[in-house]
């Protein structure tokens, strides 16, 4: 026994409460709950790559796993839930009261005076703690769905914008090679209206073709350089020098995607995951609602010393009586009972169930739109690769031998020409657009954008 009376009890009892606080048995409650792995995880201290000889739609998106900077930002969002759900279900912390009553005025001190020591604890009830666990798990998981999103969402950005970079190149391509054709074509008409074999108005409008094809071409070139930066910018590394983007933007595979109906293709959809999971947070909610209706009770021990002095013949006795104290509180419902509350939680299912048919039916209709779309544009890529692009080549040569034979004019070589390179542009501009909407229908369906 101390020189203030404290009952050894009394310190022990606080000692086991102060420990019971860890429920999970000294298990990191940082960690994500219920055995979840973290979907956004990455190393921070990767040295940061400036230069690649070439770079591949998966390349640039495993780039992007590791240095985008939304990524980075969902990820700390994710840690921030994951410890949002450490903190829920703790027990609350333990109350220890000491009181010294009598302290005497002349001898000032604690030796004459009633110690004592209580310790209180409130012990919460109705199975709050476990329901305040279930929802914060529940939210983390929401958390990590949403990540799940985003990581969908900067994958598919990525990759659309690789293939953009392919596009740009080709149509650099299309304009280099058209703009060779029209200066040899030019040569061509100069050295004619030389000899006599052509008028003087074949040449300026060569010329002029010629002129417009030159801008065209570096019209090209500028949206190249932005469709790079671009890329840089989305994967996270904007001085990334990369010597060669390889790819075949005419593999499109057999243009199919999404089998069966649209709501099995939205099975894997995290947003439509997210809302099931919002559903089932309502109900923990509600859970929570009930229980804390039931007030909790707070609980009191402790002990202490008291003091009684007598006088005798030989001056004042001390006579000391140790004591101990018990008590128990429960707060009455009386005006409060949470009813308004729980009708809210129960409001809030009806709500999220209500939510996730719109989201449903929205990613649903986006879903049916898309896979229309797809289908349209595949459509025309193999038009234009087995009938239109065949055709527009046959005709030039066509006319380009009878410009040679004198049957067609200098007019009809440049319109036939033409006509090839917006050919060539439009099935260019297709195959883009092939691959964005098979990416954006692989998002919806929650798959991985760079699986085939």
């Amino acid at each position: 026994m101390g020189k203030l009376g404290i009952p050894v009890a009394v310190l022990f009892l606080a000692g086991l409460s102060a420990c019971s606080v860890n429920v999970g048995g000294g298990t990191d409650r940082c960690a994500p709950p219920r055995g979840g792995s973290d979907p956004l995880s990455a190393h921070d201290d990767k040295p940061v790559p400036t230069q690649v000889e070439t770079l591949t739609a998966a390349d640039a998106v495993t780039f992007a796993l590791e240095y985008s900077p939304v990524l980075a930002a969902a990820r700390k969002k994710l840690h921030q839930a994951a410890a949002r759900s450490a903190q829920a279900g703790l027990w609350p912390n333990p109350t220890l009261e000491f009181e010294a009553d009598g302290i005497p005025r002349r001898r000032f001190g604690l030796n004459t005076s009633e110690n004592s020591v209580t310790l209180e604890q409130e012990i919460p009830l109705g199975g709050r703690l476990s329901a305040q666990s279930a929802a914060a798990a529940k939210e983390w998981e929401i958390e990590a769905l949403g990540a799940d999103a985003v990581s969908a969402a900067v994958r598919a950005e990525v990759e659309t914008l690789f293939y953009k970079v392919l596009a740009s190149q080709e149509r650099v391509r299309i304009a280099e090679e058209t703009l060779a054709i029209n200066r040899e074509l030019l040569d061509a008409i100069k050295a004619r209206v030389e000899a006599g074999g052509a008028m003087m108005t074949d040449e300026i409008k060569a010329r002029v073709e010629t002129g417009q094809t030159a801008l065209a071409l570096a019209r090209a070139q500028a949206a190249l350089r932005l469709a790079r930066r671009g890329l840089n910018l989305s994967i996270g590394l904007p001085e990334l020098e990369v010597g060669r983007y390889e790819g075949d933007p005419e593999d499109i595979g057999d243009g199919t995607v999404a089998p069966g109906s649209a709501r099995e293709a939205l099975v894997g959809n995290p947003e439509l995951k997210a809302a099931e999971k919002e559903k089932e947070l309502a109900v923990e909610q509600l859970a929570i609602a009930q229980a804390e209706r039931i007030p909790d009770v707070a609980v009191r021990f402790g002990g202490g010393r008291a003091v009684e002095l007598e006088e005798t013949e030989d001056g004042t006795n001390h006579e000391t009586d140790y004591f101990y104290t018990l008590g128990i509180s429960v707060p009455v419902p009386l005006f409060n009972n949470n009813r308004g509350a729980v009708r809210e939680a129960m409001a809030g299912i009806d709500r999220a169930a209500a939510e996730l048919k719109v989201r449903e039916a929205r990613l649903t209709a986006e879903l049916e739109a898309e896979l229309a779309s797809y289908d349209q544009t595949v459509s025309e890529v193999r038009t234009f690769r087995d009938s239109i692009l065949p055709d527009a080549r046959q005709a030039l040569e066509l006319v380009r031998s009878g410009y040679e034979a004198g049957k067609f004019s200098c007019l009809e070589l440049l319109d036939a020409q033409r006509t090839l390179v917006q050919a060539r542009q439009a099935y260019a501009d297709l195959l883009e657009a092939v691959h964005v909407s098979r990416i954006a229908l692989k998002r919806l369906r929650g798959a991985a954008v760079d699986t085939p």
